[in-house]
């Protein structure tokens, strides 16, 4: 299965610089939606093969919940689409609320997140993509056209802060997850390689970028292979990387960025994410297995391009 990487344009605003230092934080309490090791799916969020939606979010039920169509699938017959594609990369949930956000790239340019629509498939819309959720469900981030949009999952529609980041012109934005409750990392591929910035909230500042590899680049054809996966149960910033032999999972220290250590994967993925104690892996046969903390992986099924 191909999977649609979309380049998007992210224009810049004035913003404070930092250097990338993080904080330490007590472990957050769990929400009714934190995955369990008896149920290990619940608050996982997932995309098949077609391009639709897929959400556990019933703590009582392993089972999910298959949304409405969200955007097209760009591989139809015939196409879902007009003249302007627009398909789903990333979803999450939070563990509060158990409220369920899709992003979508990338038409419009900033793409659309979408959420509200669980139960009626009636979505309402917020300008930008890649939503990420903060480690203790309560707060949304979306990487919008010009800046990174911090907003409650109770009240999306309203904006709690805007923080400039880096121009789009230079940079293709992979991926975004909170570190903490205060800073979110993006993950970006630029023209000479895939770098890492840091944005601290409550300072309204983005650090300097940190290279991550310049093995690959934004016009590089194994971009696809390079993703955020997450940050581990203990602090770690998780990063899959691709390498001569094999693709592998670079572990790096929060504070320093240095390269903690390394995993190879032992199978071609197309997904590989980690959120709080929960690791979800899309095989590049499309079957998808979760596990819990360090337990045995608990295969879901198979027809999926992403899951986290």
């Amino acid at each position: 299965m191909i999977f649609v990487v979309g380049v998007v344009l992210l224009a810049s605003c004035s913003s404070a610089q930092s250097t990338p230092t993080t904080t330490t934080e007590p472990a957050l309490p769990q929400g009714k939606c934190s995955a369990t090791t008896a149920n290990p799916t619940l608050g996982l969020a997932a995309i098949t093969d077609a391009f639709l939606v897929r959400a556990w979010t019933n703590p009582n039920s392993s089972d999910y919940t298959e949304f409405v169509r969200i955007g097209d699938d760009p591989f139809a017959t015939p196409p879902t689409q007009g003249g302007d594609l627009s398909v789903v990369e990333t979803a999450t949930v939070s563990i509060a609320t158990c409220g369920v956000f899709v992003g979508t790239c990338c038409e419009p340019v900033s793409g659309i997140t979408y959420y509200g629509g669980e139960t009626t498939g009636e979505w309402q819309m917020l300008m930008g993509r890649l939503p990420a959720m903060s480690p203790d469900g309560e707060r949304l981030s979306v990487v919008a056209y010009e800046q990174l949009v911090i907003t409650s999952v109770r009240t999306p529609e309203e904006t709690a802060a805007v923080i400039s980041i880096p121009t789009g012109e230079t940079v293709n934005f992979l991926g975004a997850h909170w570190l903490n409750t205060e800073q979110v990392a993006l993950l970006g591929a630029t023209a000479d390689g895939v770098y890492m910035w840091v944005v601290t909230v409550v300072d309204n500042a983005v650090s300097e970028p940190v290279l991550i590899t310049n093995s690959v680049n934004w016009l590089s054809d194994n971009l696809n292979e390079v993703e955020f996966v997450g940050v581990d149960e203990n602090g770690n910033i998780a990063v899959r990387v691709p390498r001569t032999t094999s693709t592998v999972i670079e572990y790096r220290y929060p504070d320093s960025f240095e390269v903690r250590s390394s995993t190879p994967l032992g199978t071609p993925v197309l997904s590989y994410r980690t959120t709080m104690d929960r690791s979800a892996m899309v095989t590049s046969t499309g079957v998808l297995s979760v596990w819990s903390g360090n337990n045995n992986p608990a295969q879901v099924g198979a027809g999926y391009g992403w899951a986290g």
